[in-house]
């Protein structure tokens, strides 16, 4: 039960134990300080001056990696978090604190920050690995003495033969006086002072202790109890709210669906009556030929950029990206694709507006292409779902618009465009020059695009074969490197082996000298160079040890570097052969201006 108290009395104190860190910079210079806790992998931290209030925090983590004026920048690691104070002043000079945000109470790192005028040799930073170090070397030190301390006490005692008080721990604990066993006279000894080792006076009593432990405690059921609260509103606000905005959105849906039905409805009629006009086409036979011959010359110009599109996907990973080739050749797509829309648009118009006029023909077309728009747009808005991906806010969509017309005026204007159709006939010399203007503008239109992707492609290849060849000579310096870094570790590890002897030969000594007899045993100063000596050997070799695990790990990052630099020089090799010898002879069987154009 005594040792449980220890650790417990050893674990609360150790949660708001901080770690010093004090550096010095250099006026006019950037300073970088480095904070390590524990248990903080994605918990937000922070930087702060003073008494760490809200308007002492000078950055944090959650709000970017640098403040509004550049004085400070933050980067996080998970359980490392670094902070550059840039431009360094006088006034920067004070007391710092590395904070990290937890349930209950934060833990903080006090940093110390010296700013001097010039630099008057190397700064000096005390990290909190390297105080770890310090702490254990005196501890071991410290260690040490107390062991001999010890031996020297019992040995005194077993020659002595000095009695040790008796004292009981659970009577201590239990707060009940303790009786004293009967004291046998003590017999005069020579050397004094041994029989009072080993008692020390407490700092708090266990009713302290006690008082303590209960108020932590307290404190924490009341914070879990005031979490448990805000958890159940927080609950039941969200239930709330789901249910009413379920309901909202599902009536939307309703709604919109009704409205597809009376968009489809009579938009189905204007199809209706357009495909009766189509019985009228005789004059324009010619016309519609030509419209034909160029809607299946365009399957050639999409065959080609789908089959480059096809090529392109079997680019290695990391040359996969969306460049201005991909980008043109999805436009070259969708501009064939629109162009067989408008192509066979106009062969309908031809076939079905023979006997009607300009503006009967105009006004029929507008209406069915709004209402096909229309229609678009709210199955599209109908098919969004919470999750969908597209969706985003727009915060004025909400507020009311200038509405054209209402129902009754929407179907009204369908209706009298359907009556003038059927009434009026179209110029049969206006629709030729309609046709004659649409195969002039897509053929234009397809052979720009083509000039472009092109272009694109063209230009890709040059950019890809000077990323090759900055690949190729940055993996000789690489391959450089590997070899120096090899040549470096053998050196390290002979340099470690060349410790051994001198080590073998202190400690033979140091064994030897232990064997002399009685008061021979002395600790002089032979004995103290020995002890000097096995130190700093032990140092070195742990110096050498650390500075070739380095080395190990710097070769194994190069070996890496090494192998993604010849991966990416292959990927190189591949996409610049899928773009150049496959993609761009392809595209020379694009068709002429004349096939384009339905001759």
């Amino acid at each position: 039960m005594d040792v449980f108290y220890l650790i417990l009395i050893f674990f609360i104190g150790g949660l708001w134990q901080t770690e010093a860190v004090s550096l010095t910079g250099e006026l006019g210079k950037d300073v970088t300080v480095t904070c390590s806790h524990t248990n903080a992998f994605s918990n937000i931290k922070y930087f702060c001056k003073g008494a760490c209030n809200d308007e002492d925090i000078l950055i944090s983590s959650s709000v970017g990696g640098e403040d509004a004026g550049g004085k400070y920048s933050i980067s996080d690691e998970g359980n490392t978090f670094h902070v550059t104070i840039s431009h360094l002043t006088e006034e920067d000079s004070g007391t710092y604190y590395c904070g990290i945000v937890r349930v209950g109470r934060d833990t903080y790192t006090k940093v110390i920050l010296t700013v001097k005028k010039e630099d008057t040799g190397s700064d000096e930073t005390i990290t909190s690995s390297e105080m770890l170090v310090y702490i254990g070397a005196g501890l071991t030190l410290l260690s040490l003495v107390l062991v001999m301390a010890l031996l020297i006490f019992f040995k005194h005692r077993n020659r002595n033969m000095v009695s040790r008080p008796h004292c009981d721990s659970r009577a201590v604990a239990l707060m009940v006086p303790e009786q004293n066993p009967p004291v046998e006279p003590a017999v005069p000894q020579l050397s004094s002072g041994s029989a009072t080792a080993g008692y020390r006076s407490a700092k708090y009593t266990p009713p302290e202790w006690f008082s303590n432990c209960h108020t932590i405690l307290q404190q924490a059921g009341a914070d879990c109890r005031e979490a448990q609260s805000v958890q159940r509103l927080s609950k039941t606000l969200h239930r709330d709210t789901e249910a009413a905005t379920q309901k909202t959105q599902a009536e939307g849906t309703r709604l919109l669906g009704d409205r597809l039905q009376d968009i489809h409805h009579w938009r189905s009629e204007l199809q209706r009556h357009i495909e009766r006009l189509q019985a009228d086409t005789a004059s324009l036979l010619a016309l519609k030929t030509r419209l034909e011959k160029a809607l299946d010359a365009t399957e050639t110009p999409y065959a080609i950029s789908a089959d480059n599109l096809n090529c392109r996907t079997r680019r290695p990973g990391p040359d996969l990206v969306r460049d201005s080739v991909e980008e043109e050749l999805l436009k070259e797509v969708d501009l064939i694709r629109n162009i067989q829309a408008l192509l066979k648009k106009t062969t309908a118009q031809v076939v079905t507006q023979i006997k009607r006029n300009r503006e009967a023909k105009q006004t029929l077309e507008l209406d069915w292409s709004d209402k096909y728009e229309a229609y678009n747009f709210d199955d599209r808005g109908g098919r969004y779902s919470n999750t969908s991906p597209d969706t985003q806010r727009h915060a004025s969509s909400a507020s009311m618009q200038d509405q054209v017309s209402n129902p009754a005026a929407w179907t009204k204007f369908t209706q009298d465009n359907l009556s003038v159709a059927v009434q009026e006939e179209q110029a049969t010399s206006n629709l030729r020059m309609l046709v004659e203007q649409v195969l002039r503008d897509t053929t234009e239109d397809l052979r720009a695009q083509c000039s472009s992707v092109d272009q694109a492609f063209s230009q890709r290849c040059v950019e890809m074969k000077e990323a090759k060849a900055q690949l190729e000579i940055r993996l000789t310096e690489v391959l450089e490197q590997i070899g120096a870094q090899e040549r470096n570790i053998v050196a390290l590890q002979q340099a470690i082996h060349s410790k051994e002897a001198p080590l073998r030969v202190a400690q033979s000594r140091l064994y030897v000298r232990s064997l002399r007899p009685h008061m021979e045993l002395c600790r002089d100063e032979p004995q103290l160079s020995l002890e000097g000596e096995v130190r700093q050997i032990d140092a070195t070799v742990a110096s050498l040890q650390q500075q070739l695990s380095d080395a190990r790990g710097s070769l194994s990052h190069l070996e890496e570097s090494r192998m993604a630099l010849e991966k990416d020089v292959n990927c190189k090799t591949h996409s610049l052969f899928v773009d150049r010898d496959k993609c761009m002879t392809r595209r020379e069987q694009f068709p002429t201006v004349s096939t384009l154009s339905g001759y």
